[in-house]
């Protein structure tokens, strides 16, 4: 716990970090995750918080209020003021894919299921 919390006073305080930092998740694959007010995901290396980050996703338009990762690490979720929800690989600094959660149906009209997660 007090290592979660140092590393999260550290990265508020970094030129690295522009903005407020809404969640953090910290996973398997040894990367700390912070979802920000600016609708970032920021993928550091723990054990190199004073440089840039790994990866920076611009992947929603406001801010990033939810974000949770996989148990292996492979995978993060995160949910955003806008209403959307962003499947991202951090591994390989990617979005995978976008849903937005107040969309009921499919530009096609077809009723959509469950999210393919």
């Amino acid at each position: 716990m007090l290592r979660s919390l140092f590393i999260l006073y550290v990265l508020a305080h970094l030129p690295v970090q522009p903005d407020a930092i809404w969640s953090l998740a910290w996973t398997a694959q040894n990367q700390v995750i912070t979802a920000c007010a600016d609708g970032h995901l920021r993928i550091h290396d723990p054990t190199q918080l004073h440089t840039a980050p790994l990866f920076d996703l611009s992947v929603h338009p406001l801010a990033i209020s939810s974000l949770s990762a996989n148990a292996s690490g492979s995978r993060t979720i995160s949910v955003s003021l806008d209403g959307t929800a962003v499947l991202a690989d951090p591994v390989e600094g990617a979005a995978l894919s976008h849903f937005n959660t107040a969309q009921k149906h499919a530009s096609n009209g077809e009723s959509i299921g469950n999210c393919p997660l």
